[in-house]
This record gives structure tokens, sequence and C-alpha cells, in this order.
């Protein structure tokens, strides 16, 4: 059992690296939500090696590569947030991008940070093209391609943008109307060596999608599958040891969501799980796969029962499809 557990934490980031062989995974953590006066900024790290599986506090160092912000400002901070982007990137760091302000009537950011696994060092980015601000949106990093974006909402709109970070610079995507997936918060995205699929959400009128569509890097296609119901919130993640995508809970328009789904590329299915024996029903959490241990990690969430960010670290084996809590 993991013996440091991150603050409780929903509607942050995870994310997976690689370091001297070994399979990490990045939380950067939100905290405490619902309360907009304190959100957390912590970065935490996931490590099982050996058996001995555990979360650490690294408390990184932050940085602006391009100098001063101000006459006395030698280093910046970056600002606590939820609904931010959280995802690996080309040059095997870890970017993040945008998300919610912790004040309720700040709104949103469109910077761009990357965190450097050797180093544990959280850089400032100064792109010459970025997106403008939102939060909500979702991420994946499709070889060959970078850091794909879809989606998330503004002030004013929810958008239908898809973006694209290849480790330095922005480009947005040309998708003509109706050739992509209608404008969304609350989707998932993950992505194999080939393509990143994107599920779900809920749109422009709070109506909930259970839409499966799939990016290649320059082109979206609508996949005509049935799996799981409407819904948002869910958390997804690519098993890229039994090639499949992950998917658990969510909330559809009358139900929070505790089934476990997975997805071959061409079939959704739905994993039996009897009850109690997996996660409770749940919106907003975390999830990467552990290239380590060939599992899929999930973490905290707004769980159905207690309506507060949970404490949990829950495995899910591809393989025989059974969860665990750590």
């Amino acid at each position: 059992m993991s013996t440091h557990t991150p603050i409780r934490c929903a509607y942050s980031g995870m994310a997976s690296f690689t370091k001297g062989g070994d399979g990490y995974i990045l939380l950067l953590n939100s905290g405490n939500y619902p309360s907009f006066s304190s959100y957390g900024n912590e970065t935490w790290i996931w490590n099982w090696t050996n058996g001995n599986e555990d979360w650490t506090n690294i408390s990184p160092s932050f940085i602006d590569p391009n100098g001063p912000l101000g006459p006395s400002v030698n280093n910046v901070v970056m600002s606590a947030r939820i609904n931010e982007v959280v995802v690996p990137d080309s040059n095997g760091d870890i970017m993040v991008f945008g998300g919610q302000s912790s004040s309720s009537t700040a709104g949103a950011f469109n910077d761009t940070w990357v965190f450097n696994p050797s180093t544990s060092v959280w850089s400032l980015q100064h792109p010459a093209t970025s997106p403008s601000i939102r939060y909500q949106a979702e991420a994946a990093y499709l070889s060959g391609t970078g850091s794909v974006m879809f989606g998330g909402q503004n002030a004013a709109w929810i958008l239908n943008e898809t973006w694209i970070w290849n480790g330095t610079t922005w480009t947005q995507v040309s998708v003509a109307n109706g050739a992509g997936p209608a404008a969304r918060i609350g989707h998932c995205m993950a992505a194999s060596a080939s393509a990143v699929l994107l599920f779900g959400g809920s749109g422009t009128s709070n109506n909930l999608f259970n839409d499966t569509w799939s990016f290649n890097g320059t082109a979206w296609t609508q996949l005509g599958v049935s799996g799981p119901s409407v819904r948002t919130g869910a958390a997804m993640a690519y098993d890229s040891h039994n090639s499949l995508w992950v998917l658990f809970g969510g909330q559809n328009n009358s139900t929070w969501c505790n089934d476990t789904w997975t997805f071959n590329g061409t079939t959704w299915t739905q994993v039996s799980v009897a009850n109690g024996a997996g996660p409770a029903a749940r919106i907003g959490a975390q999830m990467a796969f552990d290239t380590t241990n060939n599992l899929t990690i999930m973490y905290g969430g707004i769980s159905a029962g207690a309506m507060y960010p949970s404490l949990e670290t829950w495995a899910f084996n591809g393989a025989t499809g059974v969860w665990s809590i750590l």
C-alpha cells in the first residue's frame, strides 16, 4: 500500500513519462475542490518499483527561461488552477496548458508550462502563438505529431478547436465545419501510437455526448461504434501493453457512473466488475498508464457518495479486468 497520499484532488491532470527505463506518472494536484480559495499546485510523482508503490511530493523549481518578468522578479511560480491540460510532449517532458483560476472571478489561463523529468523543473514557455484562454480542454500525446488538444471553454464560449503542441510551438489544425467533434467540455482523450481517441463530454446546450472520434494527426474521423452511455467527466487512458483504451466513471443525465469500459480500436466492451470490487462512482478523476507494471492508475475524483474529492489510488489490470485499491 502507498504510504504517502496527495491532498484530495479532482479536475486536475496526470501524465506518464519514462526516466532511466522506468515508468513514472506525474500528478499536478489542484487540491481542495470545490473551494475557490484553496486550490494547490503540488507536483507528485507515482513510481512502482519492485512492489513498492508510492506517491512522492517533489516540490520542483519553477523558472521562466526568458528571464525576469518584472524589475525584481527572478522566478515565476505556476498559479494554482484546475481543469488544465496535462500531457506528455515530443521532448519527453510534461506540458501543462491553461486551466481555471483559483479565484472565482479571475478567469482562466493560456500559459504553457513544461516539466523536465530529469531536472524536476517546471519552465514557463513563450511560444509566438498560443491558443486563447480556456479550461476543461483535453489532450493526448500522439507519436510523430505532438500533444493534441481539443475543446474547452472560456468565459463566453465552449470551443471546438484542435491545437497541436510540438514541444516548441502551438499550431491550430484547420477542421472544416462538421468534419470534427462538436464543441465540448468534460470529454476524455488518450492516444495509442497511431491515433488519438476522444469520447463523450458536454456540449453548448448542456447536451451530453457518447460519440467516439479518432484523430490521426491531420484529420478527425467519427467512429460508428456503440459503447458507454452519454457522459461527462469520465477518466480515460491508453493501456499500451494490452492495446486497450480504458474508461471509467463520469456522469450522465441522471446518474454518477461506476462502469468500466475498454476499447480495442474497433469495439467498446463493458468490463464486468462485482459490486464493491472496483472504484465507487466518480467524476473528475485522473488516469494514466504505468508502463513499468502494465497497469492503468487512477487517482482522486469526486465520489458520488461523499461529494468530495477522493484520496484513493486504484490500479486496473487490462489483461484480467480487475481493479485493485493501492
